[in-house]
């Protein structure tokens, strides 16, 4: 039974801070959950590497937690739909229309009513900071049946390292990871060497935060990450109609 394809986007001060961003074995989690080949939410039946893995997040809107409800197969058009911002800047804002109405069965202007609704609820809760409750990767391996025991989870530090300053990055102990395409470093060398990496870090990317459940504050200085960077533009065009 296909699941109900709605928007449910991520507030803007947890930007930057999911699994598919920080998770060291994220590839091997999507191949497994993509490997049945069919978009949950609608049926449609493809190649495992043509779908995507799309994260379930369940926000508490009285305690501001969130929680991991699922990871789910998800074909091209349905993430359109997912990534609704991002499908208004690419000039596909009446497809992914069109996609939401025949997935969901509802007529155009109830569609238009709940995407209203779901951009309104992403502008309320962007004005709170936001935690995840604690044991992600407990949750992660009850989903998929992968461990994320030993791995590095909660023991490494993403880093900003432009391309002509990696080989220093890599002198000072710095690290390549090959599935997150980013620098690392673990962070008993940051304490070993306090300050040396502070050019290159991130502000509030500590991978800490996804597993441990610590407070996120809102986001400072990051490029949001082109699937959400469209959200805020388009949410005073969607108020003017879709």
């Amino acid at each position: 039974m296909p699941r109900p394809l709605r928007l449910n986007i991520v507030p803007r001060t947890l930007w930057n801070k999911s699994l598919a961003h920080f998770l060291p074995n994220w590839n091997e989690v999507r191949d497994k959950v993509c490997s049945c080949g069919c978009c949950a939410f609608c049926d449609a039946q493809t190649q495992p590497n043509k779908l995507h893995a799309h994260e379930v997040w369940k926000y508490n809107d009285e305690t501001h937690t969130v929680d991991l409800r699922d990871i789910v197969p998800v074909c091209e058009n349905c993430h359109m739909v997912l990534h609704f911002g991002k499908a208004n800047v690419d000039g596909k804002k009446k497809e992914a229309l069109a996609w939401y109405c025949k997935v969901n069965g509802v007529p155009k202007d109830i569609a238009k009513h709940e995407i209203l609704g779901a951009f309104e609820w992403w502008r309320i809760r962007s004005e709170y900071p936001w935690r995840f409750n604690p044991g992600l990767s407990v949750r992660v391996e009850q989903i998929t049946g992968i461990s994320c025991a030993g791995s590095t989870i909660g023991n490494v530090v993403y880093l900003n390292v432009p391309f002509s300053e990696k080989d220093e990055a890599k002198a000072l102990g710095a690290r390549w990871d090959m599935n997150r395409k980013m620098w690392c470093v673990m962070k008993d060398k940051l304490r070993e060497r306090p300050g040396v990496f502070n050019r290159w870090m991130i502000p509030d990317c500590d991978v800490s935060v996804l597993l441990n459940g610590d407070e996120v504050e809102p986001v400072q200085g990051i490029k949001p990450i082109k699937e959400h960077e469209a959200e805020q533009t388009l949410l005073s065009e969607i108020m003017r109609g879709i």
